[in-house]
């Protein structure tokens, strides 16, 4: 009797990876970055990247606040983000997102459709960390803003489980999202500095590099800065009491207990 044929086929569900905002738009190539990324990652895009789009007469021609003076959006970008947009139907989107309302987001799978409900309390918790703290996020949209991108950055990691952020790093200082969870007091370990034996860590930095190679990134890459990853996972350590003068504001603005309390940011350049 002939053998009949047998085919199997696994569908293998990618790692999400989060892009920094402000890598796709201050570099002409930033939309290729992004579309080459998702042969081998799932890439998600942030909600003040597209509060940019939305705004991108207010941007040519101007620095991002609070950032350095050189780093302008590129109207190359812009141009091509919008025509991207303009030109792909909804459900072509291989890119995802969480925007303002759940009709303005890509989230791919039904099952992921609570993750709108639950960025938006954690991103909540997190602006108004970032009020105690004196930010002042809360001023209306002047422009892209890196505090508020990167505040969306560690949010979306947050809620897809610790997912990678690729951002990029500016002359040698941490990316912004890095810099961001310094100002607002989170746990934050520079992993290419301590360089653990018995961290998992460098193992995920050849991968990294390895699969932005497979990806046909490796001369794209020439042409940004200097790029990192970043993960952030809550309730990352033991409770621990807030110390200083920050405590009665801190107890004040939660209730319930703020999840960024115990939070943990692991960085590492590429």
């Amino acid at each position: 009797m002939r053998r009949a044929d047998v085919s199997v086929h696994v569908d293998q569900r990618r790692l999400p990876c989060v892009l920094e905002p402000s890598l796709l738009l201050t570099h002409a190539q930033g939309p290729v970055l992004a579309l080459r990324l998702v042969t081998v990652f799932e890439p998600w895009l942030t909600r003040s990247f597209w509060q940019a789009l939305d705004n991108s007469e207010l941007l040519i021609g101007h620095s991002p606040i609070a950032a350095e003076p050189s780093l302008d959006i590129s109207s190359a970008a812009l141009t091509r983000w919008i025509q991207l947009r303009e030109r792909t139907d909804e459900s072509a989107w291989v890119l995802r997102w969480v925007g303002d309302r759940i009709a303005e987001s890509q989230l791919g799978d039904v099952e992921d459709l609570n993750l709108f409900d639950q960025f938006e309390q954690v991103h909540a918790w997190l602006e108004q960390r970032a009020q105690v703290h004196g930010l002042g996020l809360g001023t209306p949209w002047r422009g892209f803003d890196l505090h508020r991108a990167s505040l969306d950055a560690l949010s979306l990691s947050a809620v897809l489980e610790g997912a990678l952020v690729l951002c990029s790093t500016c002359e040698g200082r941490a990316p912004a999202p890095v810099a961001l969870a310094h100002q607002l007091g989170l746990d934050v370990v520079d992993m290419g500095a301590a360089q653990a034996a018995e961290s998992l860590f460098p193992a995920e930095r050849q991968f990294l590099r390895e699969a932005l190679a497979r990806a046909g990134l490796a001369t794209l890459a020439q042409s940004l800065p200097p790029l990192a990853a970043l993960h952030v996972c809550l309730e990352a350590r033991p409770p621990q009491r807030p110390s200083g003068q920050q405590v009665d504001a801190l107890e004040a603005a939660f209730d319930p207990p703020d999840p960024w309390g115990q939070a943990r940011v692991w960085w590492y350049p590429l």
